[in-house]
């Protein structure tokens, strides 16, 4: 990666972390946890490299999945009630949006082999399990 690339990148990475932030003001207040700002950094970031170069950071995939239009506009009218009754700085993850839901909840899955046991894992093969796929 060049300088060029390199600048491009961390630019974009910058400006979508603050928009990131921005648009989440209201949910992670003026003082949100580390752990939550490192992940909104991180993700603002992981856009960035996508936008600069058109794809994935290293140790990271994007998926593109088919959703009916009608069932997206379900997630988010659901999101929206969520934000509306959630306390800022109450969550793991900060306001969600479709794609930090999706992320979570992959997330979530392969705890189910990483962390064996994890509430996360074993609530993920829980739903799993009720959908006929069990390990």
């Amino acid at each position: 990666m060049g300088t060029s690339t390199t600048e491009a990148v961390i630019a974009a990475g910058a400006a979508a972390a603050a928009a990131i932030l921005e648009e989440r003001a209201a949910a992670v207040g003026t003082n949100p946890p580390r752990h939550m700002l490192r992940a909104l950094i991180a993700e603002g970031y992981a856009r960035g490299y996508q936008a600069a170069l058109g794809e994935a950071p290293d140790g990271h995939t994007v998926l593109r999945v088919p959703l009916r239009t009608d069932d997206l506009a379900l997630v988010e009218e659901l999101l929206a009630a969520i934000a509306e009754c959630t306390a800022p700085g109450a969550t793991s993850h900060g306001e969600l949006s479709v794609e930090l839901l999706a992320t979570m909840l992959l997330e979530d899955c392969a705890l189910a082999h990483r962390r064996p046991g994890s509430w996360e894992g074993a609530n993920m093969l829980q739903v799993l399990s009720d959908h006929g796929y069990a390990p």
